[in-house]
């Protein structure tokens, strides 16, 4: 799978998607994304229990990817928080990208991909993920990329 084309099954925290997999909505060829889960999401949490549940689960072990912002983040680059239910991704990890190349599990053109990016870019709301406390709203405040080592300015 270190080229592959998947459908994308995003989610806004691992929680979500971890419910997902042990729910059986999860099916192989399947992306799952877990998003805000970052530095600035949740602190960078490890996103154990769902790649437990994937990797247990003997239908999806070597057929789903899974894409995050959290912690193991780093080897996928794409336009993450824009990607919606049924879109069609290509990922390739060995020039670590990932694209948009249909909508709806239908192939788009990439000057499409790009209009309809750009409208969903416009709609976006900043996800606000549960209220964070203490030394935890301080660091997810203050923190930079984790590409940067995820050390707080």
């Amino acid at each position: 799978m270190l080229k592959t084309t998947c459908i994308a099954r995003p989610f806004n925290n691992e929680e979500e998607a971890y419910r997902a997999v042990i729910e059986k909505r999860i099916k192989p060829g399947d992306a799952v994304f877990i998003r805000y889960e970052g530095p600035k999401g949740s602190g960078m949490l490890e996103m154990f229990y769902t790649t437990e549940a994937i990797v247990s689960d003997l239908e999806l072990a070597g057929s789903v990817c899974l894409i995050t912002d959290g912690r193991f983040s780093g080897a996928s680059r794409g336009p993450i928080a824009l990607v919606e239910e049924g879109d069609l991704i290509v990922i390739d990890i060995p020039q670590r990208t990932l694209n948009i190349v249909g909508i709806k599990g239908e192939r788009k053109s990439q000057s499409e991909i790009n209009e309809i990016l750009i409208k969903r870019k416009a709609k976006l709301v900043p996800y606000k993920g549960a209220e964070k406390k203490g030394i935890l709203k301080i660091y997810t405040k203050l923190a930079v990329s984790p590409m940067k080592g995820g050390y707080m300015e």
